[in-house]
């Protein structure tokens, strides 16, 4: 009898081992519990990519503008080195934008990626997730790289159109260019929709609600022993 409960203690370990083996494998990974899950939000963010892929770059696109009219009413026949600059830099971000708009299409090219893989097993679909999580944040990081270059560069080039001054005071000229610095600054007080959707996704994974529940031995107070038990919890 003396070694009675202790094999009985390590039974019902083991036992509690195997009977939330499932639970504990699924609640610890956040990307198959999280909703939606990224591969439903990157099909979803899909299907609505064609509806505003021409607003999408609307803010440097108004910059863009406003870079290009600074530009034009900064022109010097004697010194045309900040109004050719301004306007190079504004046409050229309004050419890449609207070239990126009828071609750039990264929620339908990842979607058509992460599609192709297998999922009939939960390391696949593990494996999917996360492709799709990548997939998210490649599009995240495009945009705020082509958002800081646009900041820089335009206001860079307003700077450089104000630096050349005007003679006899404040005038027309120097309203569009400080027009354009003040415009210039549009992609950062409106940050493209990718950052949105990835910024979304990722406080989604923050709240994830799940039980936990392990073995664990317990003081039984009466016997004066250890005994074998369920710890549960809640964790997030």
């Amino acid at each position: 009898m003396k070694n009675f409960f202790p094999a009985v203690g390590i039974v019902g370990i083991l036992v509690g081992l195997t009977a939330f083996a499932g639970p504990l494998e699924k609640f610890d990974y956040p990307e198959l519990t999280v909703v939606p899950r990224a591969s439903e939000r990157l099909r979803q963010e899909a299907e609505d990519e064609p509806a505003h892929r021409w607003t999408t770059y609307l803010p440097i696109q108004i910059s863009g503008v406003a870079t290009v009219a600074a530009g034009i009413a900064t022109y010097d026949a004697a010194l045309p080195g900040q109004s050719i600059l301004g306007i190079g830099i504004g046409a050229g971000w309004l050419i890449l934008t609207g070239v990126l708009s009828s071609t750039y299409r990264p929620y339908t090219t990842g979607t058509e990626r992460v599609g192709q893989m297998p999922k009939s097993t939960m390391r696949e679909q593990l494996a999917m997730e996360r492709a799709a999580e990548e997939e998210l944040h490649n599009a995240y990081v495009a945009g705020e790289r082509m958002r800081w270059l646009s900041i820089a560069t335009q206001l860079g080039a307003s700077a450089v159109m104000l630096a050349k001054g005007s003679p006899g005071g404040f005038s027309v000229t120097q309203g569009f260019q400080v027009g354009a610095a003040v415009l210039s600054l549009a992609p950062l007080i409106f940050p493209f929709h990718w950052r949105t959707v990835h910024s979304d996704q990722m406080e989604y994974k923050k709240r994830i609600y799940g039980p936990v529940a392990r073995p664990t031995l317990l003081w039984d107070r009466i016997a004066q022993r250890l005994a074998p038990g369920v710890e549960v919890s809640l964790r997030f």
